[in-house]
């Protein structure tokens, strides 16, 4: 029956899965949870989707695969890394299953790939209705337990700059849940550098390194590049990196051929290489085949002679770790930065065979053509056979792997003009062939704004109205790069104005959109329809309202462009804290509280923004000062009866909150899960929107679904003066939940140690236990929080108290691999041999978790290692177990 169940998934395809997942516990040995990691965690419970964006280097991939990992050993989900993209989740979805779908680089690594974006878009509608929040996980937010949890969850990584895109931000279910790693509030702090380090270096070394290390983004990266290194190259390392890695990269170019030659074979051969391929008959494909031989050619290597083959094979093991990393039996790139180093430097000693085996992307990014003026007459005829050679063979081999361009496109892309004039005139070029992704010479020229070449390949018969593969033509993509003379030469051409794009965005949207307000009136001028919508309800004023591209904002109302809907210009210039453009708008809109696509007004985004100038503006208007998130419009979200009162109380806005009162916002209006904005404040720990509630008579007891009093809240949180002042106003601190969780259970869960002791400070009850038995100190030891087990412990906590199935305090802190608190109930008499209901004892279920610390820590305090359960099973045979179950997966 398991069986039926997986093979919703191709072998081949799990194979792959296996061989990705493989990757990933290996690089868990080394990998650190930082704050940045705990609040992605502690998001799990409630977003189905996370992103997590930042710069190449600083960890992004590394916490999502320890979230998906985590989901799948505390809660049995099923890991499916997303491959080719959106597609993956449709076929391989099971909704009789726990899944986690994992992206990384979601758009493309140095730009956006348009067709891989439009994908997403395509099905971001499917999506949506499989990443919401069914009604099984709404108990589970409230109380945030975990362990009931069972919806899919989509987790994606993201280069900062891509995130930052408006292409992106316009997919609604990408910006629900957006972590940023290099933020203040998550980027590594000094002490987790120093954590980070010792992952990998030796004490001595660190102790060197401490005081020349530069904060670097990619600091994670420096760190697995540091392994196994000396002193001094470490310190070369950490004070100026990427001089350090280039010299390396050079020191192995000039002195090494077979190093040289394993760098230039594991970047060619993109997707991996096998150095069983080195054994002559192994390749049978003849395109891989001539592309191998030709490459080791180049370092005078003879593949049919044994003692080449293994001296290169030595070159790839020795470069493992630092410049390689192992997947299945393929060698790869450690890292994308590491490649691109690579790659240019490599390629800069040989660029013929660069030319002809690396990607188009590569080519286009990293080789510069020199223009002809700058070549003397007698060298125009050896540019001509480059240009025969080189291109020609580069379009014909790019059109094999379904991406190809040509010498037209590539000059026209870089303005040189001389290249472009050679090319139609001597080698007869085709003006409107285009490249891979549709787009003509015309098409480069335009978008890169190189006007004197648009106006010869006009001249020239060039296509004005030939558009790429998403129908985006010359003028659109003028105008969105905001190059108004070549929009002049165009229009001047006879480009059409309402020629639009796929989505139905035409080049005055596009303009709009870049805030090219002189474009805008060219445009304008030329009978451009400034209401035009795309496919969405988007309007131009719509999307400059969003970019707060004020002059463009004033141009389009004074000609008749406010367009309302689900896309408002005044909703999305509230989101985003435009002040200046929310005036402009005021007296153009007569729906001043229409909400949008997600169902939240003007007034509730403008509050969880903090913008404090717009809540005022938009209440003078007669804005609906409770008007909350239509289930109607929205949903299965999570914000469904979301009020502004509870936005800004979220936000710990307090100066919004006082303007909402004063506007007689309801203070005790609860959302769909029975939250107050009262119980907002406490669980984020604004202690002063929480005065400020209560001073205004904001009910305190529970009110909705869920039985959860205020003081659990604040103290879920961990904010110890959100909990003082609660316990002012006489909270009381022995009140449970539904489930029966105290206030001091709740903080003790949290490791809120501060929080604990004020609560034991106001009488807390140390051994108020759950309905199942559970003790605020066995949920310290659970979460592994030593500080907080101690200070209960000094408190009269009883450490050997049990659950009702005999699991003791040592079993769940053995359990959990928590070493430390493991020694510290053992030396306050903690019973070693204690065992559960099982017969399972603290022993057993360490070795059975493979947690070895903790393992030695027992055996050294006489723990039993003959010591059965109930089925005849040692911690012997726990350890047997794992063994084989980790061959039987490398196998």
């Amino acid at each position: 029956m398991k069986k039926q169940v997986e093979d919703h998934i191709p072998p081949h395809i799990r194979a792959h899965h296996d061989e990705e997942l493989r990757e990933w516990e290996q690089d868990q040995t080394t990998f650190l949870e930082t704050r940045a990691t705990h609040h992605i965690l502690e998001s799990l419970p409630s977003h189905n989707c996370i992103v997590v964006t930042g710069s190449s280097g600083c960890g992004k991939s590394s916490n999502i695969h320890h979230a998906a990992l985590h989901l799948r050993d505390s809660l049995e989900y099923e890991i499916i890394p997303v491959l080719t993209g959106p597609t993956d989740i449709m076929n391989y979805y099971n909704r009789n299953k726990k899944q986690v779908f994992v992206v990384d680089d979601i758009f493309g690594k140095e730009t956006i790939n348009t067709q891989t974006l439009q994908m997403w878009r395509d099905y971001s509608e499917k999506l949506g209705k499989i990443f919401g929040v069914a009604e099984t996980d709404v108990r589970s937010i409230s109380d945030g337990t975990v362990s009931k949890i069972s919806n899919p969850r989509l987790l994606i990584s993201c280069r900062l700059h891509i995130n930052k895109e408006s292409q992106f931000q316009r997919i609604a279910l990408f910006t629900k849940k957006v972590f940023n790693l290099l933020s203040p509030e998550l980027c590594l702090l000094e002490a987790e550098r120093i954590h980070m380090l010792h992952k990998y270096l030796p004490d001595d070394i660190i102790d060197n390194i401490k005081q020349v290390k530069e904060n670097f983004d990619y600091f994670p990266l420096l760190c697995k590049l540091s392994k196994d290194k000396t002193c001094e190259e470490v310190e070369k390392l950490f004070t100026a990196p990427l001089d350090s890695i280039k010299t390396d990269i050079i020191t192995i170019i000039d002195t090494n051929k077979e190093h040289f030659c394993a760098l230039v074979l594991c970047i060619l051969f993109n997707d991996g290489f096998d150095t069983d391929w080195l054994k002559l008959g192994s390749v049978s494909e003849k395109e891989k085949k001539d592309k191998l031989e030709h490459i080791v050619k180049e370092f005078d290597i003879d593949l049919s002679k044994e003692r080449h083959r293994n001296s290169l094979k030595a070159g790839f093991s020795t470069l493992h770790g630092t410049y390689f990393k192992l997947r299945g039996t393929e060698y790869r790139m450690i890292h994308d930065k590491i490649h691109e180093m690579a790659a240019v430097i490599c390629g800069q000693h040989l660029t013929e065979c660069f030319m002809k085996y690396a990607t188009p992307e590569f080519i286009q990014d990293h080789f510069i053509l020199e223009s002809l003026t700058e070549i003397q007459e007698k060298d125009d005829l050896i540019k001509s056979c480059i240009i025969d050679n080189n291109y020609d063979e580069l379009e014909y081999r790019d059109k094999k792997k379904h991406f190809y361009t040509t010498p037209l496109v590539e000059s026209a892309t870089t303005g040189y003009i001389d290249i472009v004039q050679f090319l139609i005139v001597h080698v007869k070029s085709d003006v409107n062939k285009t490249d891979s992704e549709g787009r003509s010479p015309l098409h480069k020229a335009s978008g890169t704004g190189h006007t004197a070449v648009a106006k010869l390949l006009l001249e020239n018969n060039a296509d004005v109205s030939q558009c790429d593969v998403v129908d985006e033509s010359p003028l659109y993509v003028a105008c969105k790069g905001g190059h108004k003379d070549t929009v002049e030469l165009l229009l001047q051409n006879n480009a059409s104005v309402s020629q639009c794009n796929r989505h139905a965005e035409s080049p005055l949207y596009a303009a709009c959109e870049g805030g090219h307000t002189d474009i805008v009136e060219l445009l304008r001028q030329n009978n451009g329809a400034v209401y035009q919508c795309n496919s969405y309800g988007g309007s131009p004023l719509y999307v400059a309202c969003e970019g707060g591209h004020k002059d463009t904002v004033e141009l389009l109302l004074q000609n008749n462009g406010y367009v309302d809907g689900i896309y408002s210009p005044l909703f999305i210039a509230c989101d985003r804290g435009h002040t200046d453009i929310v005036k402009l708008l005021m007296p153009y809109t007569d729906y001043i509280s229409l909400c949008g696509e997600g169902g939240d007004s003007p007034l509730l985004v403008a509050c969880q923004g903090g913008h404090k100038d717009i809540v005022e503006l938009l209440l003078q208007f007669n804005a609906d000062v409770d008007a909350d998130v239509d289930a109607d419009v929205d949903e299965g979200d999570d914000w469904v009866g979301t009020s502004p009162l509870h936005a800004a109380c979220e936000g710990g806005h307090t100066d919004i909150v006082k303007l909402l009162l004063q506007y007689s916002a309801d203070v005790s209006k609860c959302d769909m899960f029975g939250h107050s904005p009262l119980q907002m404040a406490c669980k984020e720990g604004h202690r002063d929107t929480v005065e400020l509630l209560l001073h205004n008579k904001a009910a305190v007891s529970p009110c909705g679904l869920f039985e959860k009093p205020l003081l659990h809240f604040a103290c879920e949180g961990g904010d110890k003066d959100t909990v003082e002042l609660l316990l002012q106003k006489n909270a009381d601190v022995f009140e449970c939940n539904d489930i029966g969780q105290s206030p001091l259970y709740v903080a003790c869960a949290g490791g809120h140690k501060d929080t604990v002791e004020l609560l034991l400070q106001n009488n807390a009850d140390v051994n108020q236990c759950k309905k199942n038995g559970w003790s605020p100190l066995f949920a310290a030891c659970e979460g592994g929080h030593k500080e907080t087990v101690e200070l209960l412990l000094r408190n009269n906590a009883d450490v050997n108290q049990c659950k009702k199935n005999g699991i003791s305090l040592l079993y769940v802190a053995c359990r959990g691999g928590h070493k430390e608190t493991v020694e510290l109930l053992l030396q306050n008499n903690a019973d070693v041999s204690k065992c559960n209901t099982d017969g399972e004892s603290p022993l057993y279920v360490a070795c059975a978790g493979g947690h070895k610390d903790t393992v030695e820590l027992l055996l050294r305090n006489n723990a039993d290692v003959s010591q059965c359960n109930s089925r005849g099973e040692s911690p012997l045979h726990a350890i047997i177990i794992i063994l084989d179950i980790l061959n039987r997966s490398s196998a």
